[in-house]
């Protein structure tokens, strides 16, 4: 009699929720803690006879116990107790979900104990960190994208006028050495041509991204290539076909064609024609 008092009272005033629960899973007894976390009184959760249903029970991810693998009932028929199992119940009373650390433990092969903590408050701290961290991560993300953006674009920038450049105020001084050059005598032009050629070789080397570019957006020739830069670059029909040793009947061709291939034409009288140096500036 004073042993089974002694465990009533160790029973009563443990500070965890504490539940027994028979081999069909109802409850039987209940401690006091047990009583407030779960907001129903002793004699109302032996009434109910699938204490599942009414909590609403889950496992940690929200998804509902099956007959199978219920912990509690599990225990009772292997043996093995459940250390630090979480779960999610409804609180009916006060329409409130809650989250609980339990321990399941068999007492008997009819009996098992719960024995359970609230744990509500720091799920939803760590949920709220998670959230947070989750956030912050993403700002990051975002900002990175946007200052690696924002560098690849002040770099095509840069490459653009280096380009612009080149067309405008390199290459005109390299077409005007080149003519005087034509009238010099060859024993003393070659070493100069030389060195004429290879520096327009390396300016078309650097703004060799350009062409491709012009290549893999409009699949234009090599030859349109060059046209569009020059245009780009400010130079009218007459500079171009001087430029390049062709034609202007041959310039006005290949500009119908970048045209054409770049779908740049009149929508209507209100909506003039684009020009094809303006269309070309913003790529």
């Amino acid at each position: 009699m004073v042993g089974e008092n002694r465990y009533q009272k160790i029973f009563e005033t443990i500070l965890h929720g504490l539940v027994c629960l028979d081999e069909n899973g109802r409850i039987t007894e209940a401690n006091s803690s047990a009583i407030k976390i779960l907001g129903i009184a002793l004699e109302k959760m032996q009434e109910i006879s699938d204490p599942d249903s009414y909590w609403r029970s889950t496992d940690e991810n929200g998804m509902p116990f099956s007959k199978e693998g219920h912990p509690a009932l599990k225990v009772l028929r292997d043996g093995r107790a459940v250390q630090n199992l979480m779960v999610g119940i409804y609180v009916p009373t006060i329409q409130e979900k809650k989250w609980l650390l339990a321990n399941v433990t068999k007492l008997s092969d009819r009996c098992v104990c719960v024995c359970f903590s609230d744990i509500t408050t720091q799920k939803l701290r760590i949920q709220e960190e998670l959230a947070a961290s989750g956030k912050e991560a993403l700002h990051c993300r975002v900002a990175l994208k946007n200052v690696l953006q924002q560098i690849e674009e002040e770099k095509n920038l840069i490459r653009s006028q280096v380009a612009l450049n080149i067309e405008r105020n390199i290459k005109p001084l390299l077409l005007k050495m080149n003519n005087i050059i034509q009238k010099l005598p060859a024993n003393e032009s070659g070493v100069i041509v030389g060195y004429t050629q290879m520096m327009e070789h390396f300016l078309n080397e650097i703004n060799s991204d350009f062409y491709k570019k012009l290549e893999n957006i409009a699949h234009l020739t090599a030859s349109e290539a060059r046209v569009a830069h020059l245009i780009k670059a400010g130079k009218t029909i007459k500079e171009v076909a001087l430029h390049l040793n062709i034609s202007n009947e041959t310039v006005k061709k290949h500009i119908t064609h970048i045209k054409k291939k770049m779908g740049i034409v009149a929508t209507s009288k209100n909506h003039p024609r684009k020009t094809l140096k303006g269309h070309l500036y913003h790529l």
